[in-house]
């Protein structure tokens, strides 16, 4: 009897300690990022992001490339490295993905400081928010129609009481 009883409890400590060591490697299999590249960038400049990831089918992507491209660097030692480059005013969601696994994705937006200079970079708002966005704004594009307010410039939308969304234009 106490020989089936210490036989229960040792498969039972190989099995915790095998589930424990599976959350051990699955988690170090996860894509996170390392470092990351400003919220904001101007129109033609250039950051480095950094995922830790496995070292196998890396792929790096921007979901609008005409906005924010993304190019791979180099794969480390579980370091993927990429550099961000500012292409044209809007947003865009950057990511990596290892084999069947992907990273949080990262908002960047993209700012011309000549159009900023001048304030005439239009934006939208809703009738029932506190926040402008630029039309290119992950926010704004879940603005219904019916509740969609236009203004020509910044200023505008400031004059009304509107503040800016932090996720496209940054803090003020």
């Amino acid at each position: 009897m106490k020989h089936k009883t210490m036989s229960i409890w040792i498969v039972l400590l190989l099995l915790v300690t095998g589930l424990a060591g599976y959350d051990i490697w699955q988690g170090r299999q996860d894509i996170r990022l390392v470092s990351v590249p400003p919220v904001q960038l101007s129109v033609g400049q250039t950051a480095g992001i950094v995922f830790s990831a496995a070292n196998e089918n890396i792929h790096v992507s921007s979901s609008n490339s005409q906005v924010a491209a993304m190019e791979l660097k180099s794969v480390q030692q579980g370091q993927v490295v990429c550099q961000v480059t500012a292409v044209a005013a809007g947003s865009a969601l950057l990511s990596c993905q290892a084999q069947d696994r992907h990273s949080p994705a990262f908002a960047i937006s993209v700012i011309d400081p000549a159009a900023e200079q001048n304030q005439e970079i239009a934006v939208v708002a809703s009738q029932n928010g506190g926040k402008y966005h630029l039309p290119t704004c992950a926010f704004a594009k879940r603005i219904g129609q019916d509740n969609l307010i236009s203004f020509a410039t910044q200023s505008e939308a400031a004059a009304q009481g509107y503040s800016p969304c932090k996720q496209c234009l940054g803090t003020p």
